[in-house]
């Protein structure tokens, strides 16, 4: 199977390590390990070097409401019923942005609320935001590559069949 597709954080990468990691030889994954299923499908996604290579496979991008990804991000990186175990990098941001959102950040502070994240987004120039809740038209380049087929997030299990339906040999 040849697909071309981006993989952003907070547009179903979840969901794609799920449908895709079973078409690739020799490889297993834990389903309940979040990063697992990541860790999997990006060693062997290839990195753009030459868009040439890219013509001849069906290529794809999942479309997902700004705002929505914006709670989701917040959801799974901050939020602390709904948060994944998220690495130290994201404890060290969390603290950055309640600096931004508070003025300032100490030991026992309260956890980072969703209105402080939305503050320190309106705080923050759109070239700084880190790459979960970075403008997806930043980060997929639709100036640069042509996608052949779009999937709203919200229709996910109808755009895959349409998408296996669709690609090339």
């Amino acid at each position: 199977i040849k697909f071309s597709l981006f993989l952003v954080p907070k547009i179903a990468t979840s969901s794609l390590a799920r449908v895709f990691i079973p078409y690739i030889k020799n490889t297993t994954y834990d389903e309940e390990s979040h990063d697992q299923q990541h860790q999997t499908l990006w060693k062997v996604a290839s990195r753009v070097t030459d868009i040439k290579k890219f013509q001849n496979t069906t290529s794809f991008v999942i479309s997902r409401h700004p705002f929505t990804r914006v709670v989701s991000a917040y959801r799974n990186l901050f939020q602390i019923d709904t948060r994944i175990k998220t690495p130290m990098v994201f404890e060290f941001l969390r603290r950055d942005i309640c600096v931004v959102a508070r003025g300032g950040w100490k030991e026992g502070d309260p956890d980072l609320s969703f209105e402080e994240f939305v503050i320190y987004l309106i705080k923050t120039k759109v070239e700084k935001y880190n790459l979960h809740w970075q403008l997806i038209s930043r980060v997929c380049r639709y100036a640069i590559f042509l996608y052949e087929i779009f999937i709203d997030y919200r229709c996910l299990s109808t755009g895959y069949k349409i998408l296996f339906a669709f690609r090339k040999p």
